[in-house]
């Protein structure tokens, strides 16, 4: 059957996909004009003023993929598959097509139009369509998907995505979508429901041409085929969870989107489409008082394309696996306890990993190392900090601020000799896991003197304060301006105390050129109560040994330890409290 072609009949159609969706525009359609425009033009344009025109600006919206407007749909109760033909009753059913043909695998059915608005078109290089392409076009379709499905269900073994009831490959429809718009996957039926998660067949819509998007012609074609069939992955393969408090509002739909957006630079990675939206996370994804959004936020501006590099971040540090190993994880979990577990078979946590990875993203732009961190940081924007303040040698220059659970504040002190960027890190995992809107209030505070708040000595003879509410909830790093180094001297074993359920690894600084340390941990009284022998790596500007947790649990009690560090070259001490 590979390579069939067909033409459809309205009966077999309505066999395949009885589709009737109640849409609540409420708005009268004159059905003559509408023919004129694509329907999925019309359906996706209308849904998205809808959905969105009382809560903010719709033209501020990101346009890319359309999943997230459906999505949205389905959880405000707005009945809907992908019908773009919209009836006098307030129905719609799917527009029937000219043509349908089966990808060489035989794995996905492709319909499509050979004339009218739909028709689908190659385009030349001067990004004009070419007349009567259509086939090729097909055939480049099929290859794309067929490509995707090879390498996501195959080396990177996810699973594979459900057909729609009756069918034995997956359905792509081509038609003219909205300027922007590249495509989308709309869930079809329900194949696994509780009341807190669900699993969908899907079906995808692309665009005709990728004229008008902002990767054109094949370009915009290969990652459509990466980020759709990841999303028919994701949903039909792992599901979607809902939010306990709002049993209609689905969780952790950015992770749907950084992770597509992740997978089309996986697949085609020359095409480096997700630079686009960057700057969005860089110098945007804020409230309107400066303070970064958490992670967890949603929101039609904010769709989580500008947090791909989560995942880089993560495939970067752990390898692509991860990304896979915490989809499947998702099915008995949402997402953040799932990462957290995920992190914690990797002897970390997820609050371990976000401190890192908001370090990592002061290394870009100029400030990259594409060995380090990420590969292609050279690409991405400098971080514009939340606030900047001037710092006074004469006195003590305070800045109060705030942040939203699981969020990363950025807050420049300049100097005269070299400025010191604070990078302070909220990790209240639970918070950000029941959904907090909540920012908690931080001081952070700069002197020649000794504060009467927690300090840190930085290497310029300043004093770096920091103050808050809930301290175990807060990390906070210091880095020169000028060269992102560790700005703190010696600061000695990190966390101290060792709160030993609260954290993953103790990191302990030494300036040792040797390849490994000795490390002994000895009690009050100098007895040794545990020894072994670690790798000493590079980090951020300096040299560190990271001791698991886990290593010290049947060795290391609540109390005070002295711990010893030996190398050939070097050898330190320092005193230590452990809580249990």
């Amino acid at each position: 059957m590979t390579g069939e072609s067909s033409s459809i009949t309205a009966g077999q159609m309505l066999g395949v996909r009885t589709i009737y969706i109640m849409v609540a525009l409420g708005i009268a359609m004159n059905i003559g004009a509408a023919q004129e425009r694509s329907r999925s033009s019309m359906y996706l344009e209308k849904l998205r003023a809808t959905l969105f025109s009382d809560r903010m600006d719709v033209e501020r919206a990101p346009h890319k993929c359309a999943t997230p407007l459906i999505m949205s749909a389905i959880s405000q109760s707005v009945e809907l598959i992908s019908s773009e033909y919209i009836a006098p009753s307030g129905k719609m059913v799917k527009a029937l097509q000219d043509k349908s043909r089966l990808s060489p695998s035989g794995l996905f059915r492709i319909h499509y139009d050979t004339t009218g608005i739909n028709t689908p078109a190659l385009l030349d290089s001067f990004n004009q369509p070419i007349p009567n392409s259509f086939e090729a076009y097909v055939d480049s379709v099929a290859k794309f998907f067929d490509y995707s499905w090879s390498v996501i269900i195959g080396p990177m073994m996810y699973e594979a995505p459900p057909f729609e009831n009756g069918d034995s490959a997956y359905n792509i429809y081509i038609e003219d979508l909205p300027v922007n718009f590249f495509g989308y996957t709309t869930p079809e039926g329900t194949i696994d429901s509780t009341a807190l998660y669900r699993r969908y067949t899907s079906s995808i819509t692309i665009d005709n041409d990728f004229r008008f998007t902002r990767a054109t012609g094949m370009d915009g074609l290969r990652i459509t085929a990466a980020h759709e069939f990841f999303h028919a992955v994701q949903y039909g393969s792992y599901g979607v969870w809902v939010e306990e408090i709002d049993p209609d509002s689905f969780r952790d739909l950015y992770f749907y989107e950084l992770s597509a957006v992740w997978m089309e630079d996986v697949l085609f990675s020359e095409v480096n489409d997700y630079l686009e939206d960057l700057p969005d996370y860089f110098d945007g994804f804020r409230s309107t008082q400066g303070y970064s959004f958490s992670f967890i936020e949603y929101s039609l501006s904010y769709q989580g394309y500008e947090r791909s590099i989560w995942a880089h971040f993560l495939a970067k540090r752990f390898g692509g696996d991860i990304i896979r190993r915490t989809w499947e994880a998702i099915t008995e979990a949402p997402f953040l306890p799932s990462m957290d577990g995920v992190l914690r078979e990797r002897q970390t946590t997820l609050a371990d990993e976000f401190v890192t990875f908001s370090q990592w993203n002061y290394y870009t732009g100029s400030r990259a190392d594409t060995v380090r961190f990420y590969p292609e940081g050279h690409l991405y924007p400098l971080y514009t900090p939340n606030e900047e303040i001037t710092y006074d040698p004469s006195g003590t220059t305070s800045l109060f601020f705030r942040g939203y659970p699981l969020s990363a504040q950025y807050c420049l002190f300049r100097n005269l000799s070299d400025s010191t960027i604070s990078v302070i890190v909220n990790v209240d995992i639970e918070s950000a896991v029941s959904g907090s809107a909540s920012s908690e209030p931080f001081e952070i505070s700069f002197s020649n003197t000794t504060p009467f708040i927690p300090y840190q000595n930085l290497q310029s003879g300043i004093k770096a304060g920091f103050a808050t509410n809930s301290p175990s909830d807060w990390r906070v790093r210091y880095l020169e301006f000028s060269t992102g180094s560790n700005a703190s001297i010696s600061p000695g074993p990190f966390p101290n105390p060792i709160r030993v359920n609260e954290t993953s690894r103790v990191s302990l600084p030494v300036a040792s050129t040797a390849d490994e340390a000795e490390v002994f941990f000895l009690s009050s009284s100098l007895d040794l109560v545990f020894s072994a022998t670690y790798p000493v790596l590079n980090d951020l500007g300096g040299r560190y040994i990271f001791i698991p947790v886990d290593d010290l649990r049947g060795s290391v009690h609540s109390g005070i330890y002295f711990i010893v560090v030996h190398s050939q070259d070097v050898e330190y001490r320092w005193k230590v409290a452990v809580i249990r």
